[in-house]
């Protein structure tokens, strides 16, 4: 063999491995290729999962606010139960007030029968 066969033979040689080298490069990054895009496959299943998530949220903020009215409807009611317990505590010393005239009416009444002593049946004794 001459010389440069030996060389043309050390080139294929050469070239022979740095292609096999690629070839298992290229095997390498198709497998990664192949990962990202199983690994891809799931992010529909996410935004999904994401868009029903952001669904339940609205529906929550949407209760939070209904609470929130209700809430202020019920301190409304309050405030008028407040209201009517206060106006019905004023009637109540009222009549309080008016049994205790009525009381030392009677009571006035009956002062003559306190001459009468006690021979009398309505007489304290």
């Amino acid at each position: 063999m001459t010389a440069t066969m030996v060389d043309m033979i050390g080139s294929l040689n050469t070239m022979y491995t740095r292609f096999g080298g690629m070839s298992e490069d290229m095997k390498q990054i198709t497998q990664s290729v192949l990962s990202m895009g199983s690994n891809v496959q799931g992010i529909p299943a996410i935004a999904s999962h994401m868009k029903s998530m952001n669904q339940n949220v609205q529906g929550m903020h949407g209760s939070v606010l209904r609470m929130k009215d209700d809430m202020g409807r019920m301190e409304q009611e309050v405030g008028t139960i407040n209201q009517d317990v206060y106006q019905m505590a004023g009637r109540f010393a009222q009549l309080t007030q008016s049994v205790s005239h009525l009381n030392y009416n009677v009571w006035q009444m009956s002062r003559p029968t306190d001459m009468l002593g006690p021979l009398n049946g309505l007489a304290p004794p």
